[in-house]
């Protein structure tokens, strides 16, 4: 299991070194250049163990809502079985956030979901 709070909206994240990742870990699309949260959750997605594997990761709301190659990324994780659900943090849940953050819980299904 993975927990991650990652930096939101991370500006230049390594879309460089991303285009040529002999690992595929972003074979569901590329993250834009300019906001670096799919970098950080494709990668963490496609790590999973199969199977077993799951993750929860704290994303700002644009993760949500932002169209472009972020709605293509998002719309392949719902696709293929990814994402498991999305839970809304309240206002002040931690010392850390002032904010309220969504919650991305994703699994890594059997082979033949895909």
């Amino acid at each position: 299991m993975v927990v991650a709070n990652p930096p939101f909206s991370l500006d230049k994240w390594g879309t460089e070194a991303a285009e040529t990742d002999k690992f595929a870990h972003f074979r569901l699309g590329m993250p834009p250049k300019t906001k670096g949260d799919y970098a950080f959750i494709l990668h963490m997605v496609e790590t999973m163990k199969l199977r077993t594997g799951r993750m929860a990761v704290v994303v700002p709301h644009g993760v949500l809502f932002r169209r472009s190659s972020e709605g293509k990324i998002r719309q392949k994780l719902i696709e293929e079985y990814l994402l498991d659900a999305v839970i809304g943090l309240p206002e002040n849940y931690s010392s850390a956030r002032v904010s309220e953050r969504p919650f991305c819980c994703c699994a890594n299904p059997n082979p033949t979901h895909r």
